[in-house]
């Protein structure tokens, strides 16, 4: 019982279910996803006790324990990874297979060949006290991680190794398979670590109803340990009920030490920084932070239009990929210099030399429009990448309408590099130039708010806005999707430009009515924005 103020953290594993839940996400009717973290309000993330817990054990919750579990609840999202499979006799088989101790596990990579990542993130910190304690007690089965499918485990390097030439994944792989495919235990674990290391979780729990599997990822050595095979039903000492009460208090500690040590690494390494700035030459300082030059982009344009494939890598947080994804090129250029007539598509071939590909390293998704995901790359442009079916056919649709805009030279519309397909995963891509900002992230910044219901426009951008859309018109376009979202400007120039043409209507024979879409047009700029009529219309 603890009823003073200088209670820890660690007094709450008393309680682990009043303080912890665990949430599920249906995955696929085959696997179903599952996390523990903390029970945290709604609507202002704020962690709570439910009061028959706290008055029973009378707890005083002071302010600083309650800003540290804040803390804990922003860093570690997720504090452990579990799987839960549908109880079939493959599920069940899976979780009994043996692994052998020591094995070296095979990876499953996008298969470009003759291109090699080493580039990584930071290694995240392990919790010695608690793996040096639970490991040896699970009479661990040992699997050794030696690569990372796209997230990443390891020291930070930056190696790139290039063959004379590049093998693309031949298309249509995944289409094309003679048998349908059978699931197998390594990519389950595969799977597993993949999101114990994008959430940074110590314990992976795989469970098929029958049997389970309780894993710990070593992040130093990059193993994962795996227990021998549980039995709900069977198993007596310890029951399975306490056995998952000490899996629970092994959770909490686990994280509470990888906090503690986080933190007092954070602190060090902000203020080793600072020293290492404040004892730089101020020349040096100054010639460190001036921006390199950058290439001419009508240039870049030109050299990357004919080329029929991108090798495009992850470089961001955890992910990294050892092995970049090979994107076919599958719509041709959209830009102004190839105009009016489309550059000409060329065969496939089965190797390309370094003149004949380009490489796009993607940072962190900037947002997430209609049609995919928006990535920016290191070519000042931005990747879309579609993950539905639907959202796949509005991104062609999409990509028809930027041809189409481009064979009329419309201005302010953004230079669109061609619309590429993933030959592992079919995964569309569609390359485009970063237009800037759109007008309600600027309001946000600008006002602070959350989601701005109007946004504010000088005189020269609305009148840019104005002749980009009778641009748009005079070729015979509907844009369909007018709001503030849609509407870019570029902070460094001033350029406005126009996205989001997946809803777009090209008219036929008949010359349609422009009028609601300038109506609509007019009142964003009259600060009359009412979501219902600027859209679908």
């Amino acid at each position: 019982m603890v009823t003073n103020s200088t209670m820890t953290i660690s007094s709450l594993i008393l309680t682990t279910r009043s303080i912890l839940r665990t949430l599920m996400q249906t995955h696929t009717p085959y696997l179903t996803e599952a996390w523990l973290q903390f029970r945290s309000d709604t609507y202002d993330g704020d962690w709570f006790i439910s009061d028959e817990y706290g008055q029973n054990l009378e707890l005083d919750i002071n302010q600083s324990i309650r800003d540290r579990v804040l803390d804990i609840h922003r860093r570690y999202p997720r504090l452990a990874t579990f799987n839960f499979f549908a109880m079939t006799d493959i599920a069940t088989g899976l979780l009994r297979n043996q692994i052998n101790s020591g094995a070296t596990f095979i990876w499953d990579n996008c298969r470009t060949i003759g291109f090699e990542t080493k580039a990584s993130s930071t290694l995240p910190l392990d919790a010695p006290k608690v793996v040096a304690q639970l490991v040896p007690a699970l009479k661990a089965k040992r699997t050794r991680i030696t690569k990372t499918s796209g997230v990443s485990n390891s020291s930070p390097v930056a190696i790139a190794k290039v063959a004379k030439s590049v093998e693309p994944t031949k298309m249509g792989r995944t289409s094309k398979r003679r048998y349908r495919y059978r699931p197998e235990f390594r990519h389950l674990l595969q799977h597993a670590w993949a999101k114990a290391v994008l959430f940074d979780t110590t314990f992976i729990i795989l469970n098929c109803g029958r049997y389970e599997r309780i894993g710990i990822r070593h992040r130093a050595s990059q193993t994962l340990y795996l227990s021998g095979l549980v039995d709900p039903v069977n198993t007596q000492d310890p029951r399975y009920r306490k056995l998952h009460v000490a899996l629970n208090l092994a959770i909490v500690r686990d994280v509470l030490e990888r906090h503690d040590l986080a933190t007092m690494v954070g602190t060090k390494r902000t203020a080793e920084e600072a020293d290492v700035e404040e004892s730089l030459p101020t020349a040096k300082r100054r010639k460190t932070a001036m921006p390199t030059d950058e290439p001419n982009h009508s240039e870049i344009t030109k050299e990357i239009g004919p080329r029929m494939i991108a090798l495009v890598n992850l470089q961001y947080g955890p992910f990294c990929s050892p092995t970049p994804a090979s994107f076919i090129r599958i719509g041709p250029s959209c830009a102004p210099v190839f105009q009016p007539e489309l550059i000409q598509m060329q065969k496939l071939k089965r190797k390309y030399l370094a003149h004949e590909y380009f490489t796009l390293v993607l940072d962190e998704p900037g947002g997430e429009g209609s049609t995919g995901i928006v990535h920016p790359a290191t070519l000042e442009a931005r990747i879309n990448l579609p993950s539905g079916e639907d959202q796949q056919k509005r991104l062609r649709h999409e990509f028809g309408v930027y041809s189409h805009l481009a064979q009329k030279q419309v201005k302010g519309v953004v230079t669109v590099h061609g619309l590429f397909c993933d030959s592992d995963s079919g995964v569309l891509g569609l390359l485009m130039d970063n237009g800037g900002q759109n007008l309600r992230q600027r309001e946000m910044e600008r006002t602070g708010e959350e989601l701005p219901a109007q946004v504010t426009l000088s005189e020269a951008e609305c009148a840019a806005f104005t002749a980009i859309f009778k641009s748009i018109h005079e070729a015979r376009v509907r844009h369909q999707d007018v709001r503030a979202d849609n509407l870019l400007v570029n902070p460094a120039t001033g350029e406005a430009f126009v996205i989001d043409f997946d809803r777009a209507h090209v008219a036929g024979a008949l010359y349609p009515n422009y009028d609601i879409e300038m109506q609509c047009l007019q009142n964003i700029f009259d600060k009359k924005y009412e979501p219902m009529n600027y859209h679908h219309y």
